[in-house]
């Protein structure tokens, strides 16, 4: 008997056009059109992944993480991008970013990303 495997809920924060291509990635998407909406959604729903501007109204995708290693308990996979950022990478990382992309960017880099950080987590 073969074990079910839950589908990956994906939450992709829309603060640009750059997203569109990963919402045909596989998962099960969630969209918000900035961090406020965001978090809103990881309170109600397990999930896995969110792939987020960093850049954007209602609560920039540095807040957004900040507030969803501090008060999620599902901790999921956060990755950001943006074409301009006036934190550093590397801040990005020590506050719990698991990648980060530059703008523009190949949306395989991404999604191969995307598919080694839930293989891992899964593990």
């Amino acid at each position: 008997m073969m074990a079910y495997v839950r589908p990956t809920l994906l939450l992709v924060v829309v603060g640009s056009h750059y997203f569109t291509k990963l919402l045909i990635w596989g998962g099960l998407p969630y969209q918000a059109s900035n961090g406020k909406d965001a978090l809103e959604i990881i309170k109600i729903n397990k999930v896995d992944l969110v792939i987020s501007d960093i850049r954007m109204p209602n609560g920039d995708g540095v807040e957004l993480l900040c507030n969803i290693k501090d008060q999620n308990v599902c901790k999921p996979i956060v990755i950001l991008m943006s074409g301009f950022t006036e934190t550093s990478v590397k801040d990005l990382y020590q506050m719990g970013a698991d990648a980060y992309f530059s703008k523009p960017f190949e949306a395989s880099h991404i999604l191969k990303t995307v598919q080694e950080l839930i293989l891992k987590k899964s593990v």
